[in-house]
């Protein structure tokens, strides 16, 4: 954790804010894929909310909103123990849930067999 900065004038003090304490812990998000346990904070990630505005992936894309919610690091160590992609679909609906987003995620099959819009 970051050491605190030294606050050395009042004026400094009136112009300081510690954003960590302003945070209210929601309670950590635990679940299990391919006997690994894995935490997830139970604030929503802001790279969430950043995607989804600037439209940095699609509704519907299931890879993405599930590397988004966990994260690099578990993404990639739940593709490397053998997540299935029934486990991956559960996982990520049910994070959404847990954290609140309204939306709907679709596996590359399910979007190959929608009939093309007009």
């Amino acid at each position: 954790m970051a050491e605190e900065p030294a606050v050395e004038t009042v004026e400094d003090r009136l112009r300081y804010k510690d954003f960590d304490a302003a945070v209210v812990e929601d309670g950590d998000i635990t679940f299990l894929v391919q006997g690994e346990r894995y935490k997830l904070s139970g604030n929503l990630p802001a790279r969430v909310v950043l995607m989804r505005m600037t439209d940095a992936f699609a509704d519907t894309d299931l890879s993405e909103w599930c590397k988004a919610l966990v994260g690099d690091d578990y993404y990639a160590q739940m593709l490397e123990d053998g997540i299935t992609m029934e486990q991956m679909v559960d996982l990520t609906i049910w994070l959404m849930q847990e954290y609140k987003i309204s939306g709907s995620v679709k596996t590359q099959e399910d979007s190959e067999e929608d009939p093309p819009q007009a």
